[in-house]
């Protein structure tokens, strides 16, 4: 004869589910460890000819055993087409940067980029590398602090529309987790976008 469950075990069962939800994780036959924070605008691409933005992205790397995702992607005006220009008028450098939290530099907290992942400094990737493409993106696994991305966006009269940042992180393949433990991840992954001008 099966009894009813208890309120503690009925918490228990629906846990995973709340924490999914909560985390933004997209359901398919039950709960994924998968986090996508909001996209944030990095510029409006109003037609400028000539015109640049030049900033940096900066992700946390939450835990070395997730998989960090980075995407640059330009949203044409509503019913635009992704104009023929956009091929390779932006730049990005991408390097793994690491932290000092003890403070040995004199100033606690400060980061120090550590290792190419992306391009150069001196010769950063051309993107979208074709016509037809509408932005970057690129997953990274790493060991290092943070990610941090160096971007130059160009303007021309026919590119309209948005530059956003998109992000996700997520388990690497055969990383496990608790769902304690990816609550505290996701809570740590907080990208940010730093840059000026317009295009």
């Amino acid at each position: 004869m099966n009894r009813p469950l208890t309120i503690a075990e009925l918490a228990r069962a629906v846990e995973p589910q709340a924490l999914a939800q909560q985390a933004g994780s997209r359901t398919f036959n039950g709960p994924q460890m998968i986090y996508k924070p909001r996209p944030q605008l990095i510029t409006a691409a109003t037609g400028v000819v000539g015109g640049t933005w030049t900033g940096r992205v900066r992700m946390p790397v939450p835990d070395s055993r997730c998989r960090v995702k980075l995407s640059v992607i330009f949203y044409p005006r509503q019913g635009g087409a992704i104009p023929v220009a956009l091929k390779e008028s932006g730049s990005i450098w991408v390097a793994g940067y690491e932290e000092d939290t003890d403070g040995v530099s004199g100033s606690g907290g400060m980061t120090e980029p550590v290792q190419d992942v992306e391009g150069t400094s001196d010769a950063p990737t051309q993107f979208p590398v074709s016509a037809g493409l509408a932005g970057y993106s690129r997953e990274f696994v790493t060991a290092a602090d943070w990610i941090e991305a160096v971007i130059t966006l160009g303007g021309a009269a026919t590119i309209l529309g948005q530059w956003t940042l998109q992000t996700r992180i997520q388990p690497d393949a055969g990383a496990l987790f608790s769902w304690a433990e990816w609550d505290q991840i996701r809570g740590n992954f907080d990208p940010k976008v730093y840059g000026t001008g317009q295009v």
